[in-house]
């Protein structure tokens, strides 16, 4: 079945989170996509289970905030649904402790901090997409490394690595922040697209790190960027 937006087909999906202003601005920002069709939402791991069980949606987003067992639901999810894709979302200082040992069932994680656009593009990639990566856009090696962020406080060494970052590689983060695409930051910046890919590299390798989404937790910590929430 094809949707109404650029031919994608249509995504019907299902939220689970405890937390009513989080699915509301998951509601306002899934319906700035035709194509994608929420079909229901649910506030426990029991309601969750018979809303997979009975509308079969393609992916559901679990808010890993809340007060739900994750570990419970998320492998609940797959037995009852095994063809399910599910989507993480949740804040940089539960990202290890709640995501560990999560790798093998989940298809994608987003972090609360990052922009609409960029759960917008999970939900495209992880449905659409190869299984257990994500696209360029998103991570700039299009591999989430497990699926598990696993990135630790900044000690001194990555703290001096900051200080080595160019006004324009800093101006890369800030739109990476914003969630912006590569071919949207070239744009923005007059460059090319390959340039971007060039100046990521740099970033990546002065902050030791290996996606964006470590990248916006380490910049996170460093003070180079601030970000909204969905809620």
């Amino acid at each position: 079945m094809i949707g109404l937006e650029r031919g994608h087909a249509l995504i019907t999906m299902a939220i689970v989170s405890t937390n009513y202003l989080v699915r509301l601005g998951l509601q306002t920002v899934i319906k700035t996509r035709a194509h994608i069709q929420l079909i229901g939402e649910a506030t426990s791991v029991a309601e969750a289970e018979e809303l997979i069980a009975r509308e079969k949606p393609h992916l559901v987003l679990v808010d890993s905030e809340g007060e739900i067992n994750i570990r419970e639901l998320v492998r609940k999810l797959k037995a009852s649904v095994p063809t399910i894709k599910i989507i993480l979302l949740g804040g940089i200082e539960d990202a290890q402790g709640t995501w560990q040992g999560l790798s093998s069932w989940i298809d994608g994680i987003v972090l609360s901090i990052q922009p609409p656009p960029a759960l917008l593009a999970t939900i495209d990639y992880v449905c659409h997409g190869q299984a257990k990566t994500i696209p360029d856009e998103l991570n700039g090696t299009g591999r989430l490394n497990g699926m598990a962020l696993g990135i630790s406080n900044a000690g001194p060494s990555s703290l001096r690595s900051s200080d080595t970052l160019t006004k324009r590689e800093r101006e890369i983060i800030d739109l990476i922040g914003q969630g912006l695409p590569n071919k949207d930051i070239a744009d923005r910046l007059c460059i090319c697209s390959t340039t971007v890919r060039h100046h990521l590299t740099s970033i990546f390798d002065k902050l030791g790190v290996t996606s964006r989404q470590k990248l916006l937790i380490r910049a996170h910590q460093h003070g180079l960027v601030e970000f909204r929430t969905f809620a």
